[in-house]
């Protein structure tokens, strides 16, 4: 089962598997952000605001080998809106990028959507399935900026300044974003009779038997590819259990 993928950088790529995602959905709304890039849902647009106090952490050259950020236009230099950016723990391993933007979140729609929640899960489950949970890499990250709304979402670190292209942690409406492009995927592989609940970058799989979730699983992991998406897998299990954390 190959679970990697390295042909191109993480940032925005669901976009480069347009014809994958027209083969799987008709949502207008999921086929604009990998055409174009996600339009931040502004109910009117914040003003300009200079470069904060520079935070020297090496993490952003990680990001920009990624493609998750890119430098600003000369001609852009100290235009457009800048935040604080910063490191957190994740939840496992390793640390988030966090804008800081809570001056652009004051302008931003408040949109509700709902979350998948282990009580939705444990209710879901009959004895003695089996189970299986997928980490996808730098989930985020795949979901593309709409070009024009980059200027939001910039950040100085030294002499250097630089914009996310994709979806940043910070953003209130990311949850949402990412939630509802990955309910197609879903609805895609339940419609293949595969019982799938996906929590963001978390997803469980579950099967009567081990070699029925061993076939669902690889079919889930051959669609995740062709939709541009990469998997943890260090923080994956991968292993069929009667016994799995999850959420």
């Amino acid at each position: 089962m190959v679970l990697q993928d390295h042909v191109r950088p993480v940032g925005g790529r669901i976009r480069f598997h347009l014809p994958h995602w027209l083969s799987i959905t008709t949502d207008k709304w999921v086929l604009q952000i990998i055409r174009k890039g996600y339009s931040l849902p502004f109910q009117s647009f914040p003003p300009s605001s200079p470069p904060t106090k520079e935070w020297l952490m090496e993490d952003h050259l990680t990001l920009l080998r990624k493609g998750a950020i890119e430098r600003v236009p000369i001609s852009e230099v100290g235009s457009g809106c800048y935040s604080r950016y910063f490191l957190i723990p994740k939840k496992k391993k390793g640390l988030h990028p966090i804008l800081d933007l809570r001056d652009v979140n004051l302008f931003l729609k408040k949109e509700k959507f709902k979350m998948l929640t282990l009580v939705q899960v444990l209710s879901a489950l009959d004895q003695g399935d089996w189970m299986v949970a997928l980490d996808l890499q730098d989930a985020y990250f795949h979901i593309p900026i709409l070009p024009s709304h980059r200027r939001y979402l910039r950040f100085k670190v030294g002499h250097e300044h630089f914009q996310f292209t994709v979806l940043p942690f910070g953003l209130t409406s990311a949850p949402r974003v990412f939630t509802k492009v990955m309910a197609v995927v879903a609805a895609h592989l339940r419609r293949s009779g595969i019982s799938v609940f996906p929590y963001l970058d978390d997803w469980l799989l579950k099967a009567p038997t081990p070699q029925a979730l061993v076939t669902h699983l690889q079919t889930m992991v051959d669609l995740l590819h062709s939709l541009g998406f990469t998997i943890n897998v260090p923080k994956s299990h991968l292993t069929p259990s009667q016994k799995l954390s999850f959420i």
